[in-house]
């Protein structure tokens, strides 16, 4: 287990069979577990070592206390092959296969509050992934779906969505209480990548493309339905107060100015 400390980074790790131990206690035994020590030096060391338990079913020997205070825990074979703890993060980017892997790893991780369901197949015969999040204790009282990956070469786009189900399932840590409220207030159901065909083939067989040019220009837009046609929607006017709500938050927050309609009356 690494860790920052003054001298720069170092590691502490223990790892021993426990097969004497199985000789002792018949009831389990304990050939190839592992046992790790990991050393925390600042906060955010000590709140990952805490939700090892929820996101990785460890088992501690010693708990997270204070700051410089050693933590043992025990991982078991099957979580060693299964969970690559520290493989996902959103400081890159990752081929379908690998978030899929770890959309399956949270829904094994939270069994009461995550669901995976394909939602489809497609042309390639890969599945679509979704996600539904029903944190125990929320009201339930709307749903709320969020989907992203549609554009394959977008890749932050699946790195948001997936970074969002990350804040939902660990909201109730979080000591930001807006993020609390919203979470448990919703039932939310994430697609993180629509196009996985397309997604995994910018991944895999554009290596060869010596150069490869799209000209964008930004906008400050909030966009509502529809944009294929200049008729508006049925619950136009609720959206668009939405959208104005929206627009006024993102002011008062950065000053900047956000345009708010359908792409045929802002674009």
């Amino acid at each position: 287990m690494y860790a920052k400390g003054a001298s720069g980074r170092r590691r502490t790790v223990w790892r021993c069979s426990l097969s004497i131990c199985a000789s002792i206690c018949d009831a389990k035994t304990y050939e190839n577990y592992t046992l790790y020590r990991g050393i925390p030096v600042s906060n955010s060391h000590l709140n990952f070592f805490r939700n090892l338990s929820d996101l990785y079913g460890v088992n501690y020997w010693s708990l997270p206390g204070k700051i410089e205070m050693p933590v043992d825990f025990v991982i078991a074979p099957a979580q060693k092959k299964s969970r690559q703890m520290d493989t996902f993060d959103w400081q890159n980017y990752y081929k379908i296969d690998d978030i899929y892997k770890w959309l399956k790893d949270l829904a094994m991780a939270f069994p009461n509050e995550v669901v995976i369901e394909s939602i489809g197949k497609t042309y390639e015969n890969r599945d679509i992934l979704a996600v539904k999040i029903c944190l125990r204790g929320s009201l339930h009282r709307s749903k709320v779906i969020i989907e992203g990956g549609i554009h394959a070469r977008e890749w932050i786009s699946p790195a948001f969505v997936t970074y969002m189900i990350n804040r939902i399932v660990h909201s109730k840590k979080s000591p930001d209480k807006k993020l609390r409220t919203i979470a448990n207030t919703y039932e939310w159901y994430f697609v993180p990548v629509v196009n996985p065909d397309g997604y995994e083939y910018t991944h895999t067989k554009s290596e060869d493309l010596e150069y490869y040019l799209s000209f964008h220009s930004y906008g400050q837009f909030i966009i509502i339905p529809y944009a294929f046609s200049k008729t508006h929607a049925e619950n136009y006017d609720e959206t668009q107060e939405m959208g104005l709500r929206a627009a006024y938050k993102i002011r008062s927050f950065n000053n900047k100015s956000y345009a708010v309609g359908t792409a045929y009356d802002t674009v």
